[in-house]
C-alpha cells in the first residue's frame, strides 16, 4: 500500500485526484478513501470559498465521526 500526497490545489493535484477517483471506481486495486471523497468534493464545491458554512462543516465532522467509529468496528 502506498500514500501519495498532493496539492489539490495545483493543476497537477487536481489530476492526480481525478484520475485516482476516476480509477478507484473502475479498479479494483486503488481505493479513494470515502472520507477523502467528501472532502474533495466539499473542496470543489467550495473553491471560490475556501470556507465552508457552519451546517457543513457539521455535517462533514459528522461523516468523518461516523467513517472513523466504522474504521474501528472493522
Amino acid at each position: 500500500m502506498a500514500t501519495i500526497e498532493v496539492n489539490e490545489r495545483t493543476k497537477a493535484g487536481k489530476l492526480i485526484l481525478d484520475t485516482a477517483i476516476l480509477l478507484s471506481k473502475e479498479n479494483k486495486g486503488i481505493t479513494v478513501f470515502e472520507s477523502e471523497k467528501v472532502l474533495l468534493e466539499k473542496m470543489k464545491k467550495n473553491h471560490k470559498n475556501d470556507f465552508l458554512s457552519e451546517t457543513e462543516t457539521n455535517d462533514f465532522l459528522n461523516q468523518l465521526k461516523k467513517s472513523a467509529n466504522n474504521e474501528i468496528q472493522d
